[in-house]
């Protein structure tokens, strides 16, 4: 079974992404989660156009032990597929 343990936010240029870390196994592994959804913004829609539409970018899972190289793997991941960060919350 797994259980929630942190949630974060990472921006990039073009998209917002989410890392969610659970714990596995009674906190001995851990699965991060990341995903993310362009565009970033939905902008301004000139009347008469077709509306923007989210797509989801960048999505994968890793496991380990450490819960702050789980962190630090997925912002890699996502900065390598989709630029870098811009803001971390």
């Amino acid at each position: 079974m797994k259980r929630e343990v942190r949630q974060e936010v990472v921006e990039t240029a073009e998209a917002f992404h989410f890392i969610k870390l659970y714990e596995q196994d009674r906190g001995r592994k851990y699965l991060a989660e990341y995903h993310g959804m362009s565009p970033r913004f939905a902008g301004v829609v000139k009347p008469g156009a077709a509306p923007l539409t989210m797509v989801e970018v960048g999505s994968g899972k890793i496991e380990g032990d450490d819960v702050e190289k789980l962190i630090a793997a997925c912002r890699a991941e996502i900065e390598k597929e989709n630029g870098t960060s811009i803001e971390i919350g």
